[in-house]
């Protein structure tokens, strides 16, 4: 994408921003901060965050609460895990496209993200408990990741009961043609074993 001709202050991002997301205001927020990328609301506890990226032009939103920050993304996960995986950001080089990104991401927003605004605790205890659930998965991909190689090539010297050993610690996760490679390695252990 080529950046923009125009300087950051004529594509209107906060202007833009603050009159289509006028309804915060509504809903116990108050604008605090306002600049050509960035567009801020706030009460004591909960702010959102608009902003239209320094260098990659992309318009997003984030709800913090209490110091922690959720990116729309997330909040839309909790409702649409399809959705929330597949979601990104627009990207607007032109004064229009900041507005239609605007746009867009307002009708998000209502549709997935009203609930946060509120403080709901148990939107809140959601996105804390998928964060939980990712943190566990990245876990598990990087023990798999560390294993696996260091199984198939225990496996492939032949140090069939590392193999063996490595392959059982990764079990649940393995391919059907790993598993049988799996057994193979126990199998050929035992016999080195004999």
């Amino acid at each position: 994408m080529a950046l923009s001709p125009l300087g950051r202050e004529n594509l209107n991002f906060a202007e833009e921003a603050k009159t289509i997301f006028s309804f915060l205001e509504g809903m116990g927020l108050i604008l605090i901060n306002s600049s050509d990328t960035l567009v801020e609301y706030s009460n004591n506890s909960l702010s959102v965050v608009l902003y239209h990226g320094r260098q990659s032009y992309e318009i997003g939103c984030e709800i913090v609460n209490q110091g922690v920050v959720y990116y729309i993304s997330e909040i839309i996960t909790i409702y649409d895990v399809d959705l929330g995986s597949k979601y990104r950001d627009a990207v607007a080089s032109t004064p229009e496209d900041v507005r239609r990104g605007l746009i867009r991401l307002r009708d998000i927003f209502i549709k997935y993200a009203l609930n946060a605004v509120r403080g709901d605790h148990e939107t809140f205890s959601n996105l804390a408990n998928q964060r939980r659930i990712w943190a566990k998965d990245l876990e598990l991909k990087t023990k798999i990741s560390s294993i696996k190689p260091r199984a198939d090539e225990a496996f492939r010297l032949r140090n069939y009961a590392e193999a063996s050993e490595l392959y059982n610690q990764i079990r649940d996760n393995l391919t059907p043609s790993e598993s049988i490679k799996a057994d193979l390695a126990l199998e050929r252990a035992l016999r080195q074993s004999e």
